[in-house]
C-alpha cells in the first residue's frame, strides 16, 4: 500500500527540462532575499534566487541556464531551477 501511495505522489511532478539560457552581468545583489538581479546585452533584467549572494560581485559575467518542469510561459520560482557558471574573464 505505501509503495502504491509514493508511486502516486511522484506521477504528479513534472520533470524539469532546459527552457533557455540567460547571458549576462551581475548587476545588484541583496543579501536580505538571496537573490541576485542579472541583466542582458539587450537590457532585460531577472532576479534570480541563490543560496550565497556572497559567491558573486557586482560586474560578474554568468551563463545561466534555466530549467522548467512546466510549459507555460511564466516567471514561477516553484517551477523553475537555475544552473549559474561565471564566466572566465
Amino acid at each position: 500500500m505505501a509503495l502504491f501511495i509514493l508511486m502516486l505522489c511522484g506521477c504528479g511532478e513534472e520533470e524539469f527540462k532546459k527552457s533557455f539560457v540567460i547571458e549576462g552581468t551581475v548587476n545588484e545583489l541583496s543579501n536580505s532575499s538571496n537573490t541576485i538581479d542579472v541583466i542582458e546585452e539587450n537590457e532585460k533584467m531577472y532576479e534570480i534566487p541563490v543560496e550565497d549572494t556572497n559567491v558573486f560581485e557586482k560586474g560578474d559575467s554568468l551563463r545561466i541556464v534555466v530549467y522548467s518542469n512546466t510549459s507555460n510561459d511564466i516567471w514561477d520560482l516553484d517551477h523553475l531551477r537555475f544552473d549559474i557558471e561565471k564566466n572566465k574573464k
